[in-house]
């Protein structure tokens, strides 16, 4: 009798321990396949982040490239007009407020510029005209171009009479001077409030921004012709292997007729 409870204590510390064993295994399977589950999130997270990270690289290239095509025509265009970097993005936006797209000043910067040299040397014509608008050699020696286009425009835009104020306009800035009637038309204080509006909005461009961008724009170039170069040189490399193989269909151009004319033929049967 003794004997027989010994052995069913055995027994039930046996299913005990069983039970204990199962339990375990159990777990220990959950376990497993929360963290296969895991390391499968954490793959997929990781292709998210990847492919994220590669569309915001793409798109701060683009951005940049953006910008150095912006500060390469500042650049560019500043050079030809005779403007400042800063006094360019003024006149590009003052006279764009206005429709008029400062590309076609140009020209009429150019004429502005030989009337102020003939102004110094003495010329008939160009004393009359900037003396028109009440301005001499003595008020404008030592200016630079964008300091003598901004007085002019000022004082244009000063005249009452719009007849007289298109002929002088006509006489110191050529053509362009018809195409700046819409800014003569308004008051030296407006376009004062259009260049203050172009610096509130962030408009203007440092110097040191402008010359970043086109340094990034240059080797950007650089890169591209780089990478032409060697495509060209690859495409010498094959080809004579695919002049060869070019050199060859024409060869057997007959056999190849005659086997596709068959295909042909045997398709339209079918």
């Amino acid at each position: 009798m003794e004997l027989f409870k010994i052995f069913g204590s055995l027994i039930i510390q046996d299913e005990d321990a069983i039970k204990l064993l199962n339990d375990a295994e159990s777990k220990a399977k959950m376990t497993a396949k929360q963290v296969q589950t895991l390391g499968d999130n954490a793959v997929k997270m990781g292709k998210a982040v990847a492919v994220g990270a590669g569309v915001a690289v793409a798109g701060l290239f683009g951005i940049a490239t953006k910008a150095a095509e912006s500060t390469d025509r500042i650049d560019k265009m500043s050079d030809k007009l005779g403007l400042s970097i800063s006094g360019f993005q003024e006149w590009d936006y003052i006279l764009g407020q206005n429709g008029i797209s400062i590309d076609s000043m140009q020209g009429g910067l150019k004429t502005l510029t030989n009337m102020y040299d003939d102004l110094g040397k003495g010329s008939k014509g160009a004393t009359e005209s900037f003396g028109r608008l009440g301005l001499s050699m003595d008020n404008l020696k030592g200016k630079t171009q964008e300091e003598v286009f901004a007085i002019v425009v000022e004082k244009l835009q000063g005249m009452e009479n719009a007849t007289e104020r298109s002929a002088i306009a006509n006489d110191l800035l050529g053509r362009s001077g018809s195409e700046l009637a819409p800014l003569l038309n308004l008051g030296a204080d407006a376009t004062e409030e259009l260049r203050d509006r172009a610096y509130d909005l962030g408009l203007i461009m440092g110097e040191d921004a402008v010359e970043a961008g086109v340094v990034f724009g240059d080797t950007l170039d650089d890169l591209k012709k780089s990478f032409g170069v060697v495509v060209a040189e690859i495409g010498v490399k094959v080809m004579p292997i695919i002049q060869r193989f070019m050199d060859w269909i024409i060869r057997n151009m007959p056999t190849i007729k005659a086997v596709a004319g068959g295909v042909l033929n045997g398709i339209a049967d079918a």
